[in-house]
């Protein structure tokens, strides 16, 4: 992919709003079960009610240090009486939480408040009307702690979008140029984020004229 000026940004998958949440209900939907289901999302982390909450015993890197990519041996503790029956070749899908102090400095970096809510709905453009989100609005704490993943390196296309939300020039072209395609936009995509393992989190910071 190569960048024009004519190049317009794509129709979002999810709109995101601010709302206002008092007593338990949002002054935007009247349908929000309030803040009790909060709490249950906060507690369950999830909304799959089979899930099985546990705790990381061992966690060892396998890999060297200068790799490109980590492998890790990972055991989990389990809960008495989870009865989890397992075959091999069973997959475990984990839901990790991103650091609550790099969540704060992030959400003030892009000029949130950690308490406020948030409404994250499907665009009414998009065909498929199946949300990963829930319908009762969230707190911006909850959303950037559960629901982003803000430590895996950004994928060129993600540059291409941020490209779109900053008027300095020189970040602009520095993020066009990762978002390239062509053999020297990939070169320095590498370089960028692999070489020197950037993620989502770093990247936002390092182009800090991004606002979205």
């Amino acid at each position: 992919y190569t960048f024009h000026e004519t190049d317009q940004l794509r129709v979002p998958k999810y709109n995101v709003e601010v709302v206002e949440v008092t007593n338990g209900k949002s002054d935007k939907d009247e349908t929000t079960q309030g803040v009790e289901s909060l709490k249950y999302m906060k507690r369950n982390y999830c909304y799959n009610k089979d899930v099985i909450l546990s705790k990381i015993s061992t966690n060892k890197t396998l890999t060297a240090e200068d790799a490109v990519k980590e492998v890790r041996y990972i055991e989990l503790e389990l809960p008495e009486g989870s009865n989890l029956k397992y075959m091999p070749g069973d997959v475990a899908v984990l839901m990790p939480r991103n650091d609550p102090e790099m969540c704060k400095k992030l959400a003030e970096r892009l000029g949130y408040k950690y308490d406020q809510y948030v409404k994250v709905s499907i665009n009414p453009n998009q065909k498929s009307k199946k949300s990963q989100f829930p319908k009762e609005p969230i707190q911006i704490s909850e959303l950037f702690e559960y629901w982003l993943n803000l430590t895996e390196p950004p994928t060129r296309f993600f540059f291409r979008v941020l490209a779109y939300f900053t008027e300095d020039k020189l970040h602009k072209t520095k993020l066009r140029e990762f978002g390239d395609n062509s053999s020297d936009g990939k070169i320095e995509y590498s370089n960028y984020c692999y070489r020197e393992k950037r993620n989502v989190y770093e990247v936002l910071f390092d182009f800090d004229t991004v606002k979205i």
